[in-house]
């Protein structure tokens, strides 16, 4: 007998700090080729910040053996392996650039860079100035997710003398796998954001400026990590939108829970006989399959006056059945020192 193990897995953490610039759409192609559109709608330059930390696990044990009792053979195997995602915490921040009043920004790019790689120059604001960027937005999530299975196998090799051949092998067997998957999820925002003193990117910042890829592309300060959890807790629950829905927060938790099962069991016989070279094998296979799955189904309406009411539907689906498999193979099998060939018929 033997005994096996493995688990193996990984921690990480996000911090992802990035400019994000959305275009007005007034392109205009300059005489030079470069291409110049502006940033004047709210919103348009954004600070975003990830800051995210998940651990995923694999794990598989094996207990597995082979026994002689008399001149039968029986051996068996336990197995069990799990998968894990965790998500401790996934928040997302957005800070705003404040233009102020009568600024025209340009955003000026073309693909001179090296490799043909875009050269970007934005004028008409101190963009990389964190005191014009107010926070605006943030939330958070969490994840809890796995996948198991617990498996048994036992196989009984009996030798018989049913019919006098050379020799005849009866090999029976049963199986059983048990797998469960569940996903569940915890999104959270901040309704307090933006708060009523504004928070300030700078009130924020952590370290920088930074600049990208060999001095070209500067995204501003670094935010510090942590920062939103310490001040504003980990986040609530979004209030509904009307007195007959959900909190948007809760309608994206149901649309992601899951919680499934699936078992297969099986049996097994098979017979084996030889006559000299030729042999024959026959046998039949038996599996049945019960599946249950369990999710949400969120259902919005709307009435006239434009009043949201949302209905959640448990969802149940199961479904059991029953397959027979049948297999026979006749191989004849014959050699010499000089050479050899083996002849297979199978069903």
């Amino acid at each position: 007998w033997y005994i096996r193990a493995f688990d193996a897995g990984y921690t990480e953490q996000y911090l992802r700090p990035y400019l994000h610039l959305n275009l007005d759409g007034n392109t205009t192609v300059n005489p030079d080729g470069s291409i110049t559109d502006t940033l004047n709608s709210p919103g348009a330059i954004q600070k975003d910040f990830r800051d995210e930390r998940e651990t995923s696990r694999d794990r598989v044990f094996v207990i597995s053996g082979k026994n002689l009792i008399g001149t039968n053979t029986i051996d068996y195997r336990i197995g069990f392996t799990k998968g894990t995602y965790d998500k401790f915490y996934d928040v997302n921040s957005q800070y705003d650039y404040q233009q102020p009043a009568g600024s025209n920004i340009t955003d000026t790019y073309n693909l001179s860079g090296q490799g043909h790689s875009p050269n970007m120059s934005i004028t008409g604001s101190n963009y990389l100035d964190p005191t014009q960027y107010q926070l605006v937005n943030a939330y958070n999530s969490t994840a809890v997710n796995f996948d198991k299975e617990l498996s048994f196998a036992a196989n009984l090799d009996m030798p018989v003398h049913w019919g006098g051949f050379d020799s005849e092998d009866l090999k029976v067997g049963a199986s059983a796998r048990l797998r469960r998957k569940d996903t569940t999820a915890q999104s959270l925002s901040y309704p307090n954001i933006p708060p009523a003193t504004p928070l300030l990117l700078s009130s924020v910042a952590s370290s920088g400026p930074e600049t990208y890829y060999n001095n070209r592309y500067p995204i501003g300060v670094d935010i510090a990590p942590g920062y939103l959890q310490a001040n504003f807790g980990p986040g609530v629950m979004a209030p509904a939108p009307s007195p007959t829905a959900l909190s948007p927060d809760l309608v994206s938790d149901l649309q992601q829970y899951l919680d499934a099962k699936e078992n297969v069991y099986a049996v097994y016989g098979q017979y084996q006989m030889n006559i000299g070279a030729v042999g024959i094998v026959g046998g039949v296979r038996v599996e049945h399959t019960t599946d249950k799955s369990n999710a949400y189904q969120v259902q919005k309406t709307f009435d006239v006056n434009n009043v949201e009411t949302d209905t959640v539907t448990p969802v149940t689906a199961t479904k059991s059945y029953t397959n027979w498999y049948s297999f026979s193979w006749l191989l004849d099998r014959k050699s010499t020192r000089l050479n050899s060939s083996h002849l297979v018929i199978s069903y």
